[in-house]
């Protein structure tokens, strides 16, 4: 925590400056951890500050969790992988990536015509609410409502909260 420097760093620049700075009890796994945990959440908070934005809004009424599968993925992060919302409904669940330590999710933005090309629009044009409990499997409902996903510590204290 505060390890995180206001200028751009490599992940090498950014280990050596700080311990400079006072982490050097922490190791260099550890850092390693912080600053790709600090990039995700920058990046993960930089998509939902535009889609809280009226002009977005406007342009992507829905968003996407996408999780990197491969033999890293912890099995209830790489579960989340497609799970579709609305920018609402992240934000209410605390399911902006970074989900976890080292969770490689991102956040995509959905279009209207994307939306409507899987069935996930009422016949108003608006989010439906019944047709993305469909699209999302059962198994990431229930990651979500038995509080496995997002994993512990990542919970609360969310920037844009």
């Amino acid at each position: 925590r505060g390890v995180m420097p206001d200028k751009p760093l490599s992940l090498p620049d950014f280990i050596s400056e700080a311990k400079l700075e006072g982490a050097a009890n922490l190791t260099d796994a550890r850092l390693e951890t912080i600053y790709r945990t600090n990039i995700n959440t920058a990046a993960n908070e930089g998509v939902m500050a535009i889609m809280r934005d009226p002009v977005a809004q406007d342009l992507y009424p829905l968003v996407m969790i996408t999780e990197i599968v491969d033999d890293r993925s912890r099995e209830h992060h790489a579960a989340m992988d497609g799970y579709v919302t609305t920018p609402g409904e992240i934000d209410r669940l605390n399911l902006r990536p970074p989900n976890g330590y080292n969770c490689r999710g991102s956040l995509i933005k959905m279009t209207w015509d994307e939306a409507s090309d899987l069935g996930l629009l009422d016949d108003a044009g608006k989010p439906d609410m019944i047709a993305l409990r469909r699209y999302n499997s059962p198994e990431q409902e229930g990651l979500i409502a038995s509080g496995t996903y997002p994993d512990e510590g990542f919970k609360h204290n969310r920037i844009g909260k």
